[in-house]
């Protein structure tokens, strides 16, 4: 896991959320933009902006992703990479983590219990 950004502010998070996406992918180049296959989980998914809270989880164990939704600060994105063939999280883990203020969940990888996250409207990005 990362440690939490010191210049994440209130007022960075609004600044860059008035920022173009393209914008943002143009300058700090393109192994700063999302993964293609990543989508929106429901739509219209609202606009996101805060800092990243990356994770990498081993095969088989969700310990490292539970640790992450709840030492991410509040606005955070957790950003969750492991092998794409494990379903790394469900409607409770996006429960949790909206409940504790985290902004947006993203995955490399597939979620479970999509009616129950896209009911609860908490953004979610996944590989499916």
């Amino acid at each position: 896991m990362n440690g939490e950004d010191k210049e994440d502010t209130p007022g960075a998070r609004a600044a860059f959320a008035g920022i173009a996406t393209t914008t943002l992918a143009d300058v700090p180049g393109r192994r700063q933009v999302m993964d293609i296959g990543l989508r929106p989980l429901w739509q219209p998914v609202p606009r996101i902006a805060g800092p990243a809270f990356t994770v990498r989880c081993p095969p088989g164990d969700d310990l490292v992703l539970h640790a992450a939704i709840h030492r991410a600060g509040p606005g955070a994105v957790v950003v969750e990479s492991r092998d794409r063939g494990h379903v790394p999280a469900g409607g409770d883990v996006c429960a949790v983590a909206q409940r504790r203020g985290v902004a947006a969940f993203v995955a490399d990888g597939p979620i479970r219990d999509l009616a129950e996250v896209r009911e609860t409207g908490f953004p979610v990005f996944a590989r499916g």
